[in-house]
Order: structure tokens, then C-alpha cells, then sequence
């Protein structure tokens, strides 16, 4: 993989990445509401476990453990130097377990909620701090995720851009409104969404995890999305919860590569299993 640029791939076939990193490590013990990037400094070889359980499912991408590793995310304990730290751990740990066989992208979450009112530069202040840290340690992209306020994407992605000419991923998070349309946190629609994140030159569009969102539901938003940007150009990774079949999920996933999807994984609850049944449903994953 080190000899392939990942922005060579993009839009020619599907790219395969991993699956949710804090739902594992809560299975291996992570306290509830405690962020997984901390086990970057407190228990590494946690992290690098769940990796490389990825890794040997199949996983031609890898997340590393960077979410909300971040200043305003942590607590007011953790200094610049270790929010430095984290992010350079994350990427170490990721880069360890992919070796040559896969790519590694910086993990980062919404600076903020987007009914907080903070000012522009304090948004641009922390995604330069982490984006700076990440692309330090060398990651092959960056992905924004959970995103649900537009302004806050388009703000990140500027200072993403301005960094490092390599990939951006901009990903939101939608739900069902009461009439049934997908939307935002804050209330906006997929096509607002989506076309400002390619405006602002996100190089994959797409969503992730979702709230109350069944497998049905994500193939259905994914196809909005290809309308708007093109299947080749999205990035698509369902959350599921306790009760969703492997089986069902390879399906789904199945559904968006026959669509030409540009990438496709998982988010929270979803497992090595998840991934390792899609990839076992990709012709091209022996190429």
C-alpha cells in the first residue's frame, strides 16, 4: 500500500475500511463514556489489538484511535503536548498494524455541538492543532466524522486544505425528521450538506454511524448521496446495533459497492466479523 497513493484509488473501485474502534474497546473493558482515543497513552496494546484484528479481516484502510483527541473534547487536564502525543500515538498504533497491507486515516470529530456559538477561529484553532498533529505522524488522509452542522465542515475542511494536499473525507451523521426526511443534528438536508462539503474540496463525501438509522435506511441516504456527488465519490459506514445480523450488514454493503461506491466500512457496534463478511463478498479484494 505504500507504493499506491491512496487518492490514485479513489474512484476507480471501493475501498474497504475497518469498523468501529470504540465499541471494541468497551467490549475489552473501556468504561462508559470515557473516550477511546485515551487508550492511545493508558492501555496501546488495546488499541493495536483491535487493528489488527482488522487488518486480518481484511481492511484495506485503517481509522486510527484519534476521535475527540482534540482541545475542548478532553479534559481540561490534558495538556497540548499530550492531546500532541495521542494523536501521534493513534497514528503509530494504526501504522503498526497495517504495515505495507493498508492505508491509515486521522480520525477527527466535530469541534463542537452545532447549537454551541463559538467563533469561527476557535473551530479553525482546534482542527488546525489535531490536523497538524495527524499529518505530522504521517497519516495517508484525514476523516472528518459525525459531522452535523455544515458551517463546522466547512470550516474544517478550509484548514485541512490549507495543511496538506493529501485526502479529505467529510462524513455527517443524519437521523429521520418527523416527516421522514434525512437531515442533520442541526436540522439540514442531505443535498445542503453534502454540496457544501464538495464546495469546500472534500475529496469523499458521505455519512456515518446515524441516529436510529436501519440498514434499509443508510443504502436509501447512500443513494441520495451518490445523486448528489456521485457513487464514486462517497464514503459510506453504517453504525448498527446488538441485534443486527453480519450477514445483513455484508448485504447492505454489498447493495453499495454494486453501486460503485468510492468507500465503504462500519461504525459503532459493527466488528472484525462485519468487515471480514463484506470482504469476503469483494471479487477484488485478492487483486
Amino acid at each position: 500500500m505504500s507504493e499506491i497513493t491512496l487518492l490514485s484509488v479513489l474512484g476507480k473501485r471501493p475501498i474497504l475500511l475497518d469498523g468501529a474502534m470504540g465499541t471494541e474497546l468497551h467490549r475489552l473493558g473501556l468504561p462508559a463514556r470515557t473516550p477511546s482515543c485515551l487508550w492511545c497513552l493508558e492501555l496501546p496494546e488495546q488499541v493495536l489489538a483491535v487493528h489488527r484484528s482488522y487488518i486480518a479481516a481484511g481492511a484495506e484502510a485503517l481509522v486510527c484511535n484519534s476521535f475527540l483527541a482534540a482541545s475542548g473534547q478532553l479534559s481540561t487536564d490534558i495538556s497540548s503536548s499530550e492531546i500532541d502525543q495521542i494523536n501521534t500515538l493513534a497514528v503509530s498504533l494504526a501504522r503498526d498494524a497495517a504495515g505495507d497491507r493498508a492505508w491509515v486515516i486521522g480520525d477527527i470529530a466535530p469541534p463542537a455541538s452545532p447549537s454551541d456559538e463559538i467563533p469561527d477561529e476557535r473551530i479553525r484553532a482546534a482542527v488546525d492543532e489535531q490536523g497538524s498533529a495527524l499529518l505530522d505522524a504521517n497519516v495517508n488522509a484525514i476523516l472528518l466524522e459525525t459531522f452535523s452542522s455544515s458551517k463546522q465542515m466547512r470550516l474544517a475542511i478550509g484548514v485541512l486544505k490549507r495543511l496538506s494536499d493529501r485526502p479529505v473525507f467529510a462524513s455527517y451523521n443524519f437521523s429521520r425528521s418527523s416527516s421522514g426526511a434525512f437531515e442533520t443534528l442541526s436540522g439540514e438536508t442531505v443535498c445542503d450538506v453534502i454540496k457544501t462539503a464538495m464546495d469546500a474540496g472534500a475529496d469523499l463525501v458521505g455519512e456515518n454511524c446515524g441516529s436510529k438509522l436501519s440498514l434499509d435506511d443508510h443504502v436509501e441516504l447512500a443513494e441520495h448521496i451518490f445523486k448528489i456527488a456521485g457513487a464514486g465519490r462517497t464514503i459510506i459506514r453504517p453504525g448498527v446495533d446488538a441485534g443486527t445480523q453480519v450477514l445483513d450488514f455484508a448485504r447492505a454493503m454489498q447493495t453499495l459497492q454494486n453501486k460503485g461506491v468510492g468507500a465503504l466500512g462500519g461504525c459503532c457496534g459493527t466488528t472484525p466479523s462485519h468487515i471480514r463478511k463484506v470482504g469476503l463478498k469483494r471479487e477484488w479484494i485478492c487483486e
